[in-house]
């Protein structure tokens, strides 16, 4: 009996090493998950808007020089462009760093290719509002620039989506690994053990009945003499 309950503990104590070793590389697997989302994607998916954001600063800035004479307001607003433009260059600079999957760079090819597009067209708007050419200024807005600045966001717009997805992919992979880790911590050791449990139960009683002597026919068990 005592070696039956000795192996039964031994087995209960080797499956719950097993089984902690296992949640610790599930644990790491989750870690590795929440990481890259929040080390990784996101990151990646904030500088993508933040460049969305600054190319529109520049487009409102562009308009509020058109609709001004003042030189100082147009002198303000170039200088919004200009802040906005290193500002871009930054996260651009970032971002080539960072982006390792060929389908990510070459959605970044395309919007380094539109962006050196639009800061040309900027430059030439700008010209022709400091040369008070409103006409034309207008006409290259509406048939130049616009169309520009309308593929050049479309083009990080498509980066962004991109990364929101990988973003999204690694989130549903980390509440797998959740999971996993959850089902072997609390549902396996209740599977495994119960089993064992039950086995030790019915073999114990059995194996102390088979222990007994086997009395003949008739004969009672001897029982110590009473205290006189």
């Amino acid at each position: 009996g005592l070696g039956v309950v000795a192996g039964g503990f031994g087995f209960v104590v080797v499956l719950m090493l097993t089984i902690a070793a296992i949640g610790v590389i599930r644990l790491a697997d989750l870690s590795h998950s929440l990481n890259e989302v929040v080390d990784d994607k996101w990151p990646k998916t904030v500088m993508s808007n933040e460049i969305l954001a600054d190319s529109t600063a520049i487009a409102v800035a562009l308009r509020n020089m058109m609709l001004t004479t003042d030189k100082e307001d147009r002198d303000a607003n170039k200088q919004r462009i200009v802040e906005a433009r290193k500002r871009i260059a930054g996260n651009v600079d970032k971002l080539e760093k960072v982006l390792n999957l060929p389908k990510g760079k070459e959605m970044f090819r395309s919007l380094l290719d539109w962006r050196a597009k639009y800061v040309a067209g900027q430059e030439t708007l700008i010209g022709l509002i400091e040369a008070n050419k409103e006409a034309e200024a207008r006409a290259y807005l509406k048939d130049e620039l616009r169309p520009v600045l309308r593929q050049y966001q479309e083009s990080v717009t498509t980066l962004v989506k991109f990364q929101g997805e990988l973003m999204d992919a690694a989130g549903h992979a980390a509440e797998a690994h959740y999971r996993e880790a959850r089902t072997l911590v609390i549902g396996l050791p209740v599977k495994v053990i119960y089993p064992v449990v039950l086995v030790i139960a019915v073999v114990r009683p059995l194996h102390t009945n088979l222990q007994r002597p086997v009395l003949p026919a008739g004969a009672r068990p001897a029982h110590p003499a009473s205290a006189r």
